[in-house]
């Protein structure tokens, strides 16, 4: 399952990511220390659920906000994009189409079969959620420990049954406000037009409002204004560049993404990531990351 993440606070931002695997699940933790903008889109064939690691943290999914007593459900294909202001703590538990299909059915829930329903937010008893939160952090423990796992992952099994078992409804479908649908309409032609000169009366014309209503939707949204938010976007792609071995220097970098003023990028640079863009260089080379050496996709 690949998620990208864009920096939305300024500093440094320490990003933890773990990983475990064990059919037909896939268990991933991402830790990220800064308000962060998540997107990505769930591999076919797989269901996606997210649950916050810790109680007491909320975010913003699809323009609502998802809190600790409930578990977004993703259907496969199905793009997802959320964004927490403060830290990001989250658990992603992937499964098998199948597999949840079967659970589904056995468990007698409600929610609709894979890939024929909408995205929805479930609300299962407060405690399983904890008991299942739990039982991802007992798969962690025991993957990093190195002690035996099947235990925890029977534990992950029951705890989700457990959670499929006790809803009485399908779950709550994201209502999409209309500042949200402008959003989202905007961040879909800022992606595809990011290292292109960007004006927000070409936005205002595609998306079809007032400059005024734009800057409102994401003030509300991302807690950004549109140009802050494009500004942002191309600091994090220059760094990705870097880190990933893909820049051969720092100019080429920063001039792909719309950075013409070499002193001026590197004083923005290092008043949001907390470091100079040099020092991001240096480390990926530390590591022997040269042009082309760096991760795809």
């Amino acid at each position: 399952m690949r998620i990208d993440f864009a920096q939305l606070g300024g500093g440094r931002c320490g990003v933890e990511v773990f990983s475990a695997r064990r059919a037909p699940y896939h268990f991933t933790q991402w830790r990220v220390e800064k308000s962060v903008r998540r997107h990505g889109v769930i591999p076919s064939g797989r269901v996606a659920l997210a649950l916050h690691a810790e109680p007491g943290l909320t975010s913003n999914a699809h323009g609502e906000s998802f809190g600790c007593g409930e578990i977004v459900l993703t259907p496969g294909g199905t793009r997802i994009d959320s964004v927490s202001f403060a830290q990001t703590n989250l658990f992603g538990l992937s499964v098998e189409e199948d597999a949840f299909a079967a659970m589904v059915k056995a468990t007698g829930c409600p929610v609709a079969i894979p890939n024929q329903g909408p995205i929805r937010l479930l609300s299962p008893p407060d405690a399983l959620v904890a008991r299942l939160r739990a039982a991802l952090w007992a798969v962690r423990e025991a993957a990093l420990t190195g002690r035996g796992d099947d235990a925890a992952w029977q534990a992950v099994a029951g705890s989700l049954g457990a959670c499929l078992a006790a809803l009485d409804t399908p779950g709550r479908v994201p209502v999409e406000s209309p500042r949200r649908r402008v959003v989202r309409r905007s961040l879909g032609y800022i992606g595809e037009n990011l290292a292109s000169p960007l004006k927000l009366s070409d936005i205002c014309r595609i998306v079809g409002v007032s400059e005024r209503t734009l800057i409102y939707a994401f003030k509300e949204h991302l807690g950004l204004t549109p140009k802050a938010y494009m500004n942002i976007c191309r600091l994090n792609m220059v760094r990705r560049e870097m880190e990933c071995g893909r820049a051969s220097s720092i100019t080429d970098a920063a001039t792909r993404w719309g950075f013409w003023h070499m002193g001026q990028f590197s004083a923005d640079y290092k008043r949001f990531f907390g470091e100079l863009p040099s020092h991001t260089l240096s480390r990926a080379r530390g590591r022997g990351l040269g042009p082309g050496q760096g991760l795809s996709g």
